[in-house]
């Protein structure tokens, strides 16, 4: 689960950085420490984004039709559904809105 990979993660950063600051002098422990830093952040925003990605995978089947459509051209961001979601929704349901009243008119 993303859990125990996030748990790994930890683990063997920990582990690394523990053993560089016991064995390293200190231009070595300022050079390691934001490589490390960075890999750590690049690992956990991948973790985040799968499990996102998945969530968003999951809740889709049961929202409506409108909103699925929306949500299947938003991207992931800050909101699971992106931050253009609502405005998406309401602009989809305002062109079926139209389409039904041409279709009634004509």
């Amino acid at each position: 689960t993303y859990s125990n990979l996030q748990d790994q993660l930890l683990a063997v950063i920990e582990s690394i950085i523990t053993q560089e600051l016991n064995n390293s002098d200190e231009n070595t422990k300022n050079e390691i420490i934001p490589k490390l830093s960075d890999a750590a952040q690049l690992s956990f925003s991948s973790v985040y984004h799968a499990l996102s990605v998945k969530r968003k995978w999951e809740v889709n089947p049961l929202i409506n039709e409108d909103s699925r459509l929306a949500a299947q051209q938003t991207s992931i961001g800050e909101y699971l559904f992106g931050s253009e979601f609502l405005e998406k929704v309401n602009s989809s349901k305002s062109v079926k809105k139209s389409g039904d009243i041409l279709k009634e008119t004509f």
